[in-house]
């Protein structure tokens, strides 16, 4: 496939392979980053118990895929531990990513194809202008699902600090740290661009400025080289002549249905003065419960009364 002036090419004769037809059919089409609305992201931070089964060494994209609620708690922690979906040292696959939206959108009838995005970060001043551009691309109370990617080569990343002890007789000079990391970046309804990093159970917001001593941690430190996000695009719709726009694409409400039914389901919160935990499906139940009560208590009074003397200042619940 191709040559040293077009690599991507293929030559005449040649069966085209998957993912040739991906290159050369995202080419052809306008692409868009994918954001999501109205998560309650700050909720959800306020509420994060922490990484999954407390494991900090690996997982950072099974977590933020729990923490949006895409996957259960039940089912994120099965797929930490499953070696097929995180690998143990490369980590969580974006294919997989890509291939769980391409899921989601088929079963909801979504005419879309997801795809990602790589943008090289080599200087402190193109990873400014990566966050600048997450700034004017997002709306209020949304946020998107990006990872900070390493070299493709372990042989090429900086060694793992805490590693697997289980791993070290496999790599005897040191383990690789993963391929990346995966993060949330967002826009609170302030408009203050925030990142956040459920693995880590951190929330930093962004100034318009990158300092000396982030860069050294992200890129120097960290070892990351890249930003790669999700993209997506209608199949009946050609680029054209016309230019590939950024705008973004708001994933849809019934794909987001999935998000929230899984969070009501399985996501734990802690609040303050408590010395227990209640569950936010649990939560809501004891609320409906309630007013389910108090509106039979008020019929109940409203039966035992006569119409003409209801009380007009009454409220309706």
């Amino acid at each position: 496939m191709g040559d040293a002036f077009n690599p991507s090419a293929y030559n005449i004769g040649e069966t085209p392979t998957r993912q040739m037809v991906d290159e050369i059919d995202t080419n052809r089409r306008r692409m868009s980053p994918m954001i999501f609305l109205n998560t309650r992201f700050i909720q959800r931070f306020t509420g994060w118990t922490g990484a999954l089964n407390q494991n900090t060494r690996l997982g950072c994209g099974v977590n933020v895929l729990h923490f949006l609620g895409l996957l259960s708690h039940e089912t994120a922690v099965n797929a930490l531990y499953n070696p097929n979906i995180v690998h143990p040292i490369n980590g969580l696959s974006l294919t997989v990513i890509v291939q769980k939206f391409n899921e989601l959108f088929q079963a909801n009838g979504i005419n879309r194809r997801v795809h990602f995005r790589t943008i090289n970060i080599r200087t402190r001043e193109a990873l400014r202008e990566q966050f600048d551009d997450f700034q004017a691309l997002m709306i209020p109370d949304s946020c998107m699902l990006v990872r900070y990617g390493r070299h493709a080569d372990p042989q090429h990343r900086i060694l793992h600090p805490n590693p697997d002890p289980q791993l070290l007789a496999q790599y005897p000079d040191g383990v690789p740290i993963s391929e990346g990391h995966y993060v949330i970046i967002a826009k609170k309804p302030t408009g203050q661009l925030t990142t956040i990093d459920p693995h880590a159970s951190q929330m930093h917001d962004y100034n318009g400025t990158i300092s000396d001593n982030f860069w050294n941690v992200w890129h120097n430190t960290n070892g990351y080289i890249s930003i790669e996000f999700l993209y997506c695009y209608d199949p009946n719709v050609l680029a054209g002549g016309t230019p590939k726009g950024d705008t973004a694409y708001i994933v849809p409400n019934k794909v987001m249905k999935h998000f929230v039914n899984d969070l009501l389901n399985s996501y734990d919160c802690v609040y303050p003065g408590k010395t227990r935990s209640i569950s936010i499906s649990q939560r809501i139940s004891q609320r409906i419960s309630q007013r389910i009560s108090k509106s039979k208590n008020r019929r109940k009074s409203l039966d035992a009364k006569p119409p003409k003397k209801r009380d007009k200042t009454r409220r309706t619940i």
